[in-house]
């Protein structure tokens, strides 16, 4: 542990990555205590108020949106609805593609082709196209959007999940299990997912930043998470028409995204190259 701790000290992008990572936390868990102004509030006479650096006042620091909300206050509550939505996608996504990945790698024959023609299938419609039907479907909303982004999402820990199986179903202790009685469902917990466990964690918080894009992306679109809960991928389509005259409505939440997608990235490459170089070319 301690070996860790010091090769993350000495990685510039690591240590970012972690200290970003824990800001975004620790302001997830702590937003009613540090946020300066109820998110929802609107003031129409303080609309598209500048920030209190361009000479606006100090209870709307970043100054407020086309509705007269406070835009501080607001990317806070914001961080909760992505993180929310980035961790439970990647968890959901993560736990369906491990196993169908599993069972594809270890069965092989038929079902290894089904799946593999499923996920081919869908790896060939664009994001958006397929997230859209899904939307039009469900209709946009928090619980929707992670379904969304767990059904394209899980493709990629299939791969993965399969790719390792295959791997060490070739193994000599595997065989050796066989030959000793092992059952498939023993073999299977005791001895394949504990060796295919890390990439898929390391591929897990690589994805995490993702799914928080995704679900901007779909959040700009008017697909994802409606007024008046707070959203960056919202904030940041409420002020696309005021760019010339209120540029600070969606430069701030868009400096949010890039901030929190970048750490969570910089940590996910070291843990990559740290634990599975291999993951580069997947």
């Amino acid at each position: 542990m301690n070996n860790l701790l010091f090769k993350i000290s000495r990685d510039k992008k690591a240590l970012i990555g972690i200290i970003t990572i824990t800001l975004i936390i620790l302001t997830a868990v702590f937003a009613p205590l540090i946020s300066p102004q109820n998110p929802s509030k609107q003031e129409i006479s303080k609309r598209l108020s500048p920030p209190y650096f361009l000479g606006g006042e100090f209870a709307h620091f970043l100054g407020t949106d086309p509705l007269g909300q406070d835009i501080l206050s607001r990317i806070i509550y914001g961080t909760r609805i992505s993180l929310i939505v980035g961790i439970a996608s990647v968890i959901g996504a993560g736990f369906v593609g491990f196993v169908f990945g599993i069972i594809s790698g270890y069965f092989g024959g038929r079902i290894d082709n089904i799946i593999m023609r499923i996920v081919d299938l869908q790896m060939a419609i664009p994001f958006l196209v397929l997230a859209i039907a899904v939307i039009a479907v469900l209709q946009p909303g928090l619980k929707n959007i992670m379904i969304v982004l767990i059904i394209t999402g899980w493709v990629r820990y299939a791969r993965v999940a399969r790719a390792q199986t295959l791997v060490i179903k070739e193994n000599e202790f595997i065989k050796a299990a066989i030959a000793l009685g092992s059952t498939r469902f023993r073999l299977i917990f005791s001895d394949i997912v504990p060796n295919i466990i890390m990439p898929i964690l390391v591929l897990s918080t690589l994805e995490v930043g993702q799914m928080i894009l995704a679900e901007s992306a779909l959040s700009f679109l008017g697909l994802g998470i409606q007024p008046p809960t707070p959203s960056w991928g919202g904030m940041v389509a409420d002020g696309r028409d005021y760019l010339s005259v209120a540029w600070w409505v969606p430069t701030f939440p868009g400096l949010a995204i890039l901030i929190t997608v970048l750490g969570i990235n910089f940590l996910g490459d070291w843990l990559r190259d740290h634990f599975d170089p291999k993951l580069r070319n997947i």
